[in-house]
């Protein structure tokens, strides 16, 4: 398990460690997560990228479904979505959860 602080970092992480899911917030500093998304999927296509944000709105969630995103849970909504969100991720199934 890794952690990142920022986008940038996001996507060299995933580069490096090569994960099965990641994490990613769409309010990063230095690099947004749909931005670092897009890059990560560059260097590790394989990933399952699921967004946890407190952005929830439609235009948001199209564009992390357009760079690749396998889940997207609501913050607020994360205690009890997430492990679900990651499970329907592994599974191949998108996971849109608010």
């Amino acid at each position: 398990m890794a952690e990142a602080s920022d986008g940038q970092e996001a996507v060299h992480m995933a580069a490096e460690y090569q994960p099965d899911i990641i994490l990613l917030d769409i309010g990063l500093p230095n690099l947004n997560g749909i931005e670092a998304a897009r890059r990560i999927r560059r260097s590790t296509p394989q990933a399952h990228i699921v967004f946890v944000t407190m952005e929830v709105d439609e235009d948001i969630k199209d564009a992390a479904r357009s760079v690749g995103g396998t889940g997207f849970v609501g913050k607020t909504d994360a205690p009890t979505q997430l492990i679900p969100a990651i499970a329907a991720a592994l599974a191949d199934h998108y996971a849109a959860i608010l």
